[in-house]
C-alpha cells in the first residue's frame, strides 16, 4: 500500500484504487482503512492525508521517509515478519501494525 500512495504521490487515490493497486480487492472494503492505519504508525500520524469523501495520498513532507523504506524493503515495500518482527505478512503492502492487543479481551465473566 505504500508503495501505491507513494507512486501517486500527488494526487488523491480513491479506496477502490487503492485496494486494487494494493491487492487488497478481494478483502472487506474496509481492509484499507486499518492497513492506513500500519502505514501511519510506520511513518508517523501526519503522514497519510485524509481527503474526505475523495480518498487518501501521502503527505509532502513524508516522502522522503516511504521512500526510503521502499528502496530498503527487498520485495518493494512489504515489511513480512523476516524483515520486520511483529509485523504480518500481506500481499504486497505495507502490511498490518504490529498487534498491541493481548487477547480479545472477553474474560468470560460479567
Amino acid at each position: 500500500m505504500l508503495a501505491v500512495l507513494y507512486a501517486n504521490r500527488r494526487r488523491v487515490v480513491g479506496r477502490r484504487e487503492l485496494a486494487r493497486a494494493a491487492g487488497l480487492s478481494e478483502l472487506n472494503h474496509r481492509r484499507c482503512d486499518s492497513v492506513l492505519v500500519g502505514v501511519r504508525r510506520l511513518l508517523g500520524p501526519d503522514s497519510i492525508v485524509t481527503v474526505r469523501s475523495r480518498g487518501w495520498m501521502l503527505a509532502e513532507d513524508a516522502t522522503t521517509t516511504a521512500e526510503a523504506i521502499l528502496t530498503a524493503t527487498p520485495d518493494g515495500g512489504s515489511l513480512s515478519g523476516e524483515e520486520q518482527p511483529g509485523w504480518t505478512e500481506g500481499p504486497s503492502h505495507v502490511g498490518s501494525a504490529p498487534s498491541t492487543r493481548k487477547g480479545s479481551g472477553n474474560t468470560g465473566t460479567r
